[in-house]
């Protein structure tokens, strides 16, 4: 004998259904608004990557995947992986290369440029304006049309100005950098020029 579709199975139905769609929808905009921040006006672009880059909001625990053309906001934490890189530029076209296995935070004021907080990893910065970064309690300010490489390792933090001058602040000791030149910053604070 063969029971037939009632009109209670249809309702159940649909109302598994309904709650399916329901929550397909709010997947989506929940995995959407991880990805984008539409009250805030972006301060760059990754015009570039390769292989695996993240991005955190500063005011969020997620991180999320980045492609290229992907606007970043003020405070956003920048990661690659293994075998990864990544080119940001800002508004003022200063731009930052993340080479691999780094993470930066990007700050940026109108006027003032761009300010990168290096926690490890090595970036390359080609300041068209005056470029900030800071790295284990060392300032390195990158004259505009100046060109820096920095590394920061778990014990030290290498610094090479590969064109213009750069200005380096480490404790109470402020040097003068010019291209072709650089310095070696340790855990104590020791500078070391190269």
């Amino acid at each position: 004998m063969r029971k037939r579709f009632g009109l209670l199975d249809s309702i159940v139905t649909l109302l598994c259904l309904s709650g399916a769609s329901l929550m397909g929808y709010l997947f989506w905009e929940d995995l959407n608004q991880s990805l984008t921040k539409n009250s805030e006006v972006p301060i760059g672009m990754i015009v570039y990557k390769r292989n695996g880059a993240q991005r955190r909001f500063k005011d969020r625990l997620a991180w999320g995947s980045v492609q290229k053309d992907t606007p970043v906001y003020n405070g956003d934490l920048i990661r690659t992986a293994g075998y990864s890189d990544a080119v940001i530029t800002f508004a003022n076209k200063d731009s930052v290369t993340i080479a691999e296995n780094s993470l930066i935070q990007l700050f940026y004021e109108p006027g003032r440029g761009a300010r990168l907080e290096l926690s490890g990893g090595n970036i390359l910065v080609d300041a068209k304006e005056a470029l900030n970064v800071v790295s284990a309690g060392v300032e390195l300010t990158v004259s505009p049309g100046a060109a820096a490489s920095v590394g920061a390792g778990a014990k030290d933090l290498d610094i090479q100005v590969l064109e213009g001058t750069a200005q380096v602040s480490a404790g109470n000791e402020v040097r003068e950098l010019n291209a072709g030149t650089g310095l070696n910053v340790d855990s104590e604070g020791r500078v070391e020029v190269l």
